[in-house]
């Protein structure tokens, strides 16, 4: 690790030497709890690192709302995160129920910080084999996730990190995030497009399919890319075949009630 000056600045977005006059200095990807970006968000909590930085529970000061911020800043990956920046960029001020709307992005020294709603829940790695997932139950899951890549799309922006820990359920309803850490993305690969955002949705919903044959055999045609319906056709395809209730939340079934005993 390394260490960077905590000062919010315009000028080089990553890398360089740090100047070192007086600055309080922290460690890449080490403790950044208390500190504050953009003059409100609060970094309270350490979620989680990986190969590109930290993800932290934060609160808006200004709102006392809780926010997530992603914190990147590795210099060899100078280009990637360039990518990533730039992405998300495209998604600032778009407002959907299925997405974790960006609130504010920057520079903070050698970071490049990304702060979007909190999306309380569980990830899609822990929601296998749940029975509200079953037949009918996995389109109404999948309908707003869909509807979010609509309206990203329409926007000319796209996610381009559909995967099962970036898709969270909570009593909301579950919302594309975008908390990925990994070194997903080779350098040189082309820009991903409204194409892959389907297919990689597609991928993680397939592996959440059960008793549900034919769901799970046109789920896998679009993963694997040989149907390729739009984000907006998909959609539209769910609104036919799916009877959609109100928002399917992440509240737990409650225990059935116990039958009154007779003398």
């Amino acid at each position: 690790m390394h260490s960077i000056p905590l000062e919010e600045d315009e000028p080089p977005f990553m890398g360089g030497p740090a100047p070192s006059h007086g600055q309080a200095e922290v460690e890449v990807l080490g403790d950044l709890r208390g500190h504050r970006l953009a003059g409100r968000y609060e970094l309270v909590e350490l979620l989680g690192s990986g190969e590109l930085g930290c993800v932290y529970a934060g609160r808006d000061d200004a709102t006392g709302q809780p926010v997530t911020v992603k914190v990147l800043a590795l210099a060899e990956h100078r280009d990637l995160v360039l990518r990533l920046a730039e992405r998300a960029r495209q998604r600032f001020g778009l407002r959907h129920p299925g997405l974790a709307a960006l609130l504010a992005e920057g520079n903070i020294g050698g970071l490049w910080y990304a702060v979007t709603e909190d999306a309380p829940g569980k990830n899609c790695y822990h929601v296998q084999g749940d029975p509200r997932l079953a037949g009918a139950g996995l389109q109404r899951f999948a309908l707003p996730l869909v509807e979010g890549l609509v309206a990203l799309h329409g926007a000319g922006a796209v996610h381009g990190a559909v995967t099962a820990g970036n898709i969270m359920w909570g009593e909301a309803g579950p919302r594309l995030v975008d908390l990925d850490l990994s070194l997903s993305e080779q350098p040189g690969a082309p820009e991903p497009g409204p194409a892959d955002d389907v297919r990689a949705l597609a991928g993680v919903l397939v592996e959440l399919v059960t008793d549900a044959p034919a769901l799970a055999e046109r789920l896998a045609a679009i993963a694997r890319g040989e149907a390729r319906p739009s984000a907006a056709e998909w959609a539209a395809e769910l609104r036919r075949d799916a009877v959609v209730p109100s928002a399917l939340s992440f509240e737990e079934p409650s225990a059935p009630a116990e039958a009154p005993v007779v003398a």
